[in-house]
């Protein structure tokens, strides 16, 4: 994107300020003292500090961002598929809604809009007219993500999607999750068997897991900090994620020691709790994270 087209967004958003982060434009807003960083590929949530200057999101120190490639850091919002694609390996992981870009739906006093609509290249990966809009709402310790997914097709389809949050941690082998007692979960690491969960969950070696029926609340303790994931609706599956040592020092836009200061707890519907969406029908989700202490 060059400067013209920034101008011309920072025109019609003039409440907004755009910069180029590789060649990505960046969405910069404030409200209630709190600050938020949006990438309009994927509609990508780089960055969120609350009011108090705690930054609640993973950030690499060289983050590496690229046009078409997907992120480890942030908010990556995963569409129609989770994971590898069903009886088609060569698809890119976690279906191809965070590699594209997003346009700017509207601004209000605390929130950002982005949209997303099916085209020639979106129907070529995956048969079904959609469209989607999300909405990234501040408050001063809090942030939400709202995600609707319409069918604008003539027939139902199934997808899967989550908000594959990075959480900033001080060391991944000292936090605690709570919220997830007593429920199954689907353990990638051990070939996605079935296992019911026991007390705090604990990250002492690679963990992937698929919690079901688990809206939450949620709860993160890092330390001295706390934050609250709440599901404001819609939310039916809870991923955590950590790669651990071995696996985290292959990605290409973290450095090698990186691993350990990121969980992921992803909120969405995946695996089991997949959703069917008729024709000409919408299903809305919204997730909050706040910061508690």
């Amino acid at each position: 994107m060059n400067s013209l087209d920034i101008s011309q967004l920072q025109s019609q958003f003039p409440t907004l300020r755009f910069d180029v982060d590789s060649g990505l434009p960046r969405a910069h807003f404030e409200h209630d003292g709190a600050k938020a960083e949006v990438l309009l590929q994927g509609a990508h949530v780089a960055q969120f500090e609350t009011a108090s200057g705690d930054h609640l999101l993973f950030q690499s120190r060289d983050p590496r961002f690229e046009a078409g490639k997907s992120f480890h850091n942030g908010v990556p919002v995963i569409f129609p598929w989770f994971g590898p694609k069903i009886g088609d390996p060569s698809a890119p992981g976690h279906g191809f809604v965070r590699t594209v870009p997003w346009e700017i739906e509207n601004v209000e006093e605390d929130s950002l809009a982005l949209k997303l609509e099916s085209n020639e290249q979106t129907l070529a990966q995956w048969p079904h007219p959609f469209r989607l809009s999300y909405r990234v709402r501040l408050e001063a310790q809090k942030f939400q993500l709202q995600l609707q997914i319409t069918n604008t097709g003539a027939e139902a389809f199934e997808f899967e999607t989550a908000l594959h949050t990075y959480f900033r941690v001080a060391d991944v082998r000292n936090v605690e999750i709570s919220g997830l007692d007593g429920k199954t979960y689907l353990d990638k690491t051990r070939g996605f068997s079935r296992h019911t969960q026991s007390g705090l969950i604990r990250i002492e070696q690679e963990v992937d897991r698929v919690y079901l029926d688990s809206s939450g609340p949620i709860i993160l303790r890092d330390g001295a900090r706390t934050l609250k994931i709440s599901d404001l609706g819609g939310i039916k599956s809870t991923v955590v994620w950590n790669p651990w040592q071995e696996k985290g020092r292959n990605f290409g836009d973290l450095c090698a020691d990186e691993w350990q200061q990121f969980v992921c707890i992803e909120s969405g519907v995946v695996a089991d709790d997949a959703v069917s969406l008729d024709a000409g029908k919408s299903y809305e989700m919204s997730v909050q994270i706040e910061l508690e202490a």
